[in-house]
């Protein structure tokens, strides 16, 4: 028989009960008790979305929304293009992928969300800052993001982004979609509606 304590039930977050021994960069609990505890992050959201000149062309603009705060930002001149948007300019491709890196640096999100998010949108800024050389740093502390593909085709592409979580709106409806087929069909046959 194997004898389990409380803390072997704790799924989620936790309270650690017991006196701390300060070490350099951590505290060290020895045989503190843990129990439940309730935890709701303040978690922030950037809703991202780009256009390109094409499926393999640059991009044109990306725009980011983050709370309360909304920017687009476009290659061109405010000249071709006047607007009461909150529009940045920027001269070239590679001017606008460090002016969007470092945005996203300064609102620093916790998520990153999108309609078909990983395979066109972060894929595609990831081709084009390697076409520039310039480091696809969207990760907490400037560290690089990767796109990684599946060996096996038709699966989706997974977003490696250090300290961050990007979710997929096209991934998630799919998901459901899924999940609701598979309810119904196991609820058995169906009379189809042509048949009443």
């Amino acid at each position: 028989m194997v004898a389990r304590t409380h803390a072997e039930w704790i799924a989620g977050a936790f309270e650690v009960l017991g006196a701390p021994a300060r070490k350099p960069g951590y505290l060290e609990f020895l045989n503190p008790r843990l129990r439940p505890a309730r935890f709701d992050p303040d978690l922030h959201y950037v809703s991202l979305d780009i256009e390109t000149d094409g499926i393999d062309g640059q991009i044109l603009s990306i725009a980011l929304s983050h709370q309360q705060q909304h920017a687009v930002l476009m290659q061109g001149r405010t000249e071709d293009w006047p607007s009461a948007l909150p529009i940045r300019w920027f001269g070239d491709e590679g001017s606008l992928l460090q002016g969007f890196l470092e945005c996203f640096r300064v609102l620093d999100p916790d998520l990153i969300l999108g309609w078909n998010l990983i395979n066109f949108d972060l894929h595609t800024i990831e081709r084009r800052c390697g076409a520039h050389r310039i480091a696809f740093a969207l990760g907490r502390r400037g560290e690089v993001a990767r796109i990684l593909t599946s060996q096996r085709g038709g699966q989706a592409m997974v977003a490696n982004i250090p300290g961050r979580v990007a979710l997929d709106g096209i991934d998630k409806a799919l998901q459901h979609q899924i999940e609701f087929a598979s309810d119904v069909a196991a609820q058995g046959p169906h009379q189809d509606l042509h048949d009443r």
